[in-house]
């Protein structure tokens, strides 16, 4: 995380430190500048075993349900990208506690999701599909739905269908909510099928015919 990595502690020969280095930078992030130390030290961890991972996000864990807000954001965040169900159970656990009764903490929930969401086993859902099926769709359902595919394909079509049944077409017909198909072409019929006999299909078959997807197969 250095500009000189020759001279910062190296994630698997020593975790502590470089998690503390991490912290550290952390504190110090602006605006766009966390995203580049994300980036920075996902490169470091894309690049180690899953064994020589572990200690770094087991520290990660542990900053999941602590005072700093920060911290805890950057922890999630790598979490929701190298977290195993263990580490989900952790973050489970501190989000069935969490209020979001203001923007900021919906927001800061949203990230305890998105870790449940792609890395948590079955027994972790509850509050994602809680979230999810929120009536009206909650602020960062768009956010949150994509991180159920593909492993749970029937949870993400119901919610996706949730949404646009609930919400006006012209909200989400020319937007990223339907442009995301066009990269996930296999998740189209899921979610056609579980807006059967809704006008929303038909908004739904609309957008995607501007997008070039066509010929699309009766649902029942």
């Amino acid at each position: 995380m250095s500009s000189e990595p020759s001279s910062s502690p190296r994630a698997h020969t020593d975790p502590d430190a470089w998690w503390e280095l991490a912290r550290e930078a952390w504190s110090r992030c602006r605006g766009s500048e966390s995203y580049d130390l994300l980036d920075r030290m996902r490169v470091e961890l894309d690049d180690l075993t899953p064994d020589e991972r572990r200690p770094l996000l087991e520290l990660a864990t542990a900053a999941v349900g602590g005072q700093d807000e920060g911290l805890a954001g950057l922890a999630l965040a790598l979490l929701e990208q190298y977290g195993e169900p263990r580490h989900a159970a952790v973050v489970h656990r501190v989000a069935r506690s969490l209020a979001s009764d203001t923007p900021e903490q919906e927001m800061f929930l949203l990230c305890f999701l998105r870790v449940l969401a792609a890395r948590g086993t079955d027994e972790h859902q509850d509050v994602v599909d809680a979230y999810l099926s929120r009536s009206p769709p909650a602020t960062w359902h768009s956010s949150l739905v994509w991180a159920l595919w593909p492993h749970r394909p029937e949870a993400f079509a119901e919610a996706e269908a949730h949404f646009m049944k609930e919400t006006p077409p012209e909200r989400w017909a020319r937007t990223a909510i339907v442009q995301s198909f066009g990269w996930h072409k296999d998740a189209v019929a899921p979610v056609r099928r579980a807006l059967a006999g809704t006008e929303a299909l038909a908004h739904l078959d609309a957008a995607l015919a501007r997008m070039g997807i066509r010929d699309l197969p009766e649902v029942d």
